[in-house]
């Protein structure tokens, strides 16, 4: 039998090359198969991000009138978008619509946020990570089958209705599937029809907003006496500190010091005094403050804090967080409320399904913030957390929130700042 220099047979070197082979087809599709999945858990992190960060522009009645009726003083637009109802019903087109910020005033759009890759108008947002917008409409709710064929508004001066901005988005899946998503945005749009210069039937928006139309319960609307308070301190320095009262939705900003890395602290402290049922039941929850560093890799192990570097702590109490090198755009900040059942069901079912804790984050000093999250309040065995990933290098130009709101409201309101 032939054999090499080395002593092995020719046939044992075409056994090792077969086997050589088979074993890198299977690396390749492992190494195919992770990064698949580290492409999907990060356009899912896109896909509720974006969606956040949509409802906190049409819950700015500043934000959606702009991004609705273009520039201008409230009912007095600079070139007014209009249209007849009729034509942007379920049935019709829809409006295709932009979403933008505004100026403190509310009468200029400062920046564009998001539109349809259908209308990419000079400033093209229709790319959100591994997500893309396929459209942004406006669509108004006519009644079905009355025969009615011009369900127009009746001309006058303000009409309120209630109308949906439809988003249909799409993401990668797999190397050849996609996947359609449409997510619907409840809005309460007041409009004047039939006003000069508009004809008979002809609407414009004046204003636009996400305030329920009608609230569950009002006995259960915010927790009085109850409060949270973010702090930051960088080297060894003093806390910078903002405290947030919980008996309104709203968000607290604290400026950051230095730039931010190992030696920096952030304490975390929530209190109740007495004053009811809510502030009673929230007395006896939990706030849980984390984070950890390399978030980007879509790694499920990133839905949760380092455990070296998360507390869980309850109402009374706080917890100081010590960062970990460079804090970046790959880090994560986590957060939760966790409570438990107690007597009143009632109570407990409205908190868990109209409360919300958020965080965001804003780079290079910006107002409010240019990317936020929120987590429903949960029960006490429920041990998933909520997270906001930094942007660029977090340093003396960022600014770290802390949010929260119930009875199904949320705004980039900011209530208080550390600074």
């Amino acid at each position: 039998m032939l054999k090499n220099e080395g002593g092995f047979s020719l046939a044992q070197v075409i056994v090792a090359a077969g086997l050589l082979g088979v074993l890198s087809l299977a690396f390749m599709q492992l190494t195919k198969n992770m990064g698949q999945q580290q492409n999907f858990a990060q356009s899912k992190n896109d896909e509720l991000e974006l969606a956040t960060n949509i409802r906190m522009l049409l819950n700015d009645e500043r934000y959606c009138r702009v991004s609705l009726a273009g520039n201008g003083e409230k009912g007095a637009p600079d070139s007014p978008v209009t249209f007849r109802k009729s034509s942007n019903d379920e049935d019709g087109e829809g409006l295709d619509i932009a979403l933008y910020t505004s100026n403190v005033d509310g009468t200029t759009r400062v920046q564009k946020k998001f539109n349809g890759q259908n209308n990419p108008g000079s400033d093209d947002k229709s790319k959100y990570g591994k997500v893309t917008i396929k459209s942004i409409k406006l669509i108004f709710n006519n009644p079905n089958g009355d025969g009615n064929l011009n369900w127009d508004y009746e001309d006058s001066a303000s009409t309120n209705d209630v109308a949906i901005v439809r988003v249909v988005t799409e993401k990668k899946i797999s190397a050849t599937k996609t996947r359609t998503m449409t997510d619907d945005y409840d809005i309460v749009v007041n409009t004047a029809t039939g006003q000069t210069p508009e004809s008979t039937g002809v609407s414009r928006i004046i204003s636009c907003n996400s305030e329920a139309l009608s609230k569950v319960n009002e006995d259960y609307y915010y927790p009085i006496n109850c409060s949270m308070t973010l702090a930051h301190s960088d080297s060894g320095g003093s806390y910078r500190s903002a405290t947030l009262d919980m008996s309104s939705g709203g968000f607290i900003g604290v400026r950051l010091r230095g730039d931010v890395n190992s030696d920096d602290r952030f304490r975390l402290a929530a209190n109740c005094g007495s004053g009811g049922d809510l502030t009673d039941y929230f007395k006896s929850c939990q706030v849980g403050f984390g984070w950890r560093d390399a978030t980007d890799n879509g790694s499920s192990a990133n839905s949760s804090p380092l455990g070296s570097r998360q507390y869980n702590f309850n109402f009374g109490s706080s917890a100081t967080l010590q960062t970990g090198g460079d804090v970046n755009e790959d880090d994560s900040f986590y957060y939760r409320m966790r409570c438990p059942d107690g007597s009143n069901e009632e109570v407990n079912s409205y908190v868990k399904q109209k409360c919300l804790i958020c965080m965001g984050h804003t780079d290079k000093w910006y107002s409010s913030p240019e990317k936020a999250s929120c987590k429903k309040i949960q029960n006490m065995g429920d041990n998933s957390w909520g997270r906001i990933m930094t942007s660029g290098d977090v340093g003396a130009d960022d600014a770290l929130f802390l949010g929260f709101f119930c009875d199904g409201e949320f705004a980039p309101i900011i209530k208080n700042w550390g600074i």
